[in-house]
């Protein structure tokens, strides 16, 4: 028995990188990182495998919710995959739980999003065809069947963190609104040497919008520094507005802020533009597929919205 371990312990020794990094290919996440920490040769072979971005999605329509949480975490990361962050889309269900049942799977040091959204679509994890869950005629009020769709992101190098809004009693929507900024340019020139962050996700949570009122968007300026040394700069950032009513001369706006003298253009959601939009979003990533010897997509994010 002995003699047999040593015998297999030898065979593993002798492997060429190119065989070993086959091996390591086909493991699933938790044992790749098992295996990134056997050697130092193993690790950098491992390091090799996981030298590039990488994101994977998994999506289930099984209505038990701790089944189908299961389900997408088990296909996200049945493949070598190190993960930096999880965003959790959910149909209905409890958020809390399926919070909990990703982060025993993946750690707590993983910052994890899990949001109710009205429907989703992805590639089912029980046959790999196109499945779709989607909010009933009779709007979000009536709950769909659970579905979740699962996304573990892996982008070498980046600096992940939740900064949440809240708003107290004594602050306006300005307000909130400039100390967000402030948190996020104060944390990305704790975590790197720019002052400015490379690409933002935000997620609202609020109200649905049931009709498709007009929405006004004002330009502010205002002004901002990180850091004690720094000048004050002045910083441009379009500010959404909900028109809520209007007469011959004035418009009724929600939120406050603006100022005369303001400059704004009225928004008003068109379902003909959306889809030319998304159309011209298909054309585009076609053409970005079909050039050889250009920089390789390794994926991206896709947010839309609908009304009811």
């Amino acid at each position: 028995m002995e003699k047999s371990k040593k015998t297999d312990m030898a065979f593993i020794a002798s492997m060429n990188d190119d065989l070993l990094q086959n091996i390591l290919l086909r493991l699933p996440a938790k044992p790749f990182a098992f295996a990134s920490c056997v050697n130092r040769s193993w690790n950098i072979v491992c390091n090799r495998i996981l030298s590039r971005p990488k994101m994977v999605s998994a999506f289930s329509r099984n209505p038990h919710q701790f089944e189908a949480v299961e389900e997408a975490i088990d296909k996200a990361l049945s493949e070598p995959i190190r993960p930096d962050f999880v965003i959790a889309n959910i149909t209905c269900g409890n958020m809390e739980d399926t919070l909990s049942l990703i982060t025993k799977r993946v750690g707590t040091r993983v910052p994890v999003i899990v949001s109710i959204v009205a429907g989703v679509l992805g590639k089912e994890v029980c046959n790999d065809k196109a499945g779709e869950v989607k909010q009933n005629d009779q709007g979000m009020h009536i709950c769909p069947s659970f579905a979740i769709l699962l996304t573990i992101g892996y982008l070498p190098g980046i600096k992940v963190d939740v900064i949440p809004v809240i708003q107290s009693k004594e602050e306006t929507e300005a307000m909130i609104g400039d100390k967000f900024v402030m948190d996020i340019r104060n944390f990305v020139s704790e975590v790197s040497d720019h002052a400015e962050p490379a690409c933002l996700m935000l997620f609202g949570l609020g109200n649905p919008l049931w009709e498709a009122d007009p929405y006004i968007g004002v330009i502010k300026r205002r002004k901002y520094s990180v850091g004690l040394d720094q000048k004050p700069k002045i910083m441009a950032s379009l500010v959404f507005h909900q028109v809520t009513g209007a007469d011959e001369q004035y418009l009724t706006v929600k939120g406050d802020g603006i100022k005369t003298g303001d400059h704004f253009q009225v928004y008003i959601p068109d379902l003909t533009v959306a889809e030319a939009s998304l159309s011209d979003v298909s054309s585009q990533l076609r053409n970005i597929m079909s050039k050889l010897n250009k920089q390789e997509v390794i994926g991206g994010f896709l947010f839309a919205g609908r009304y009811a």
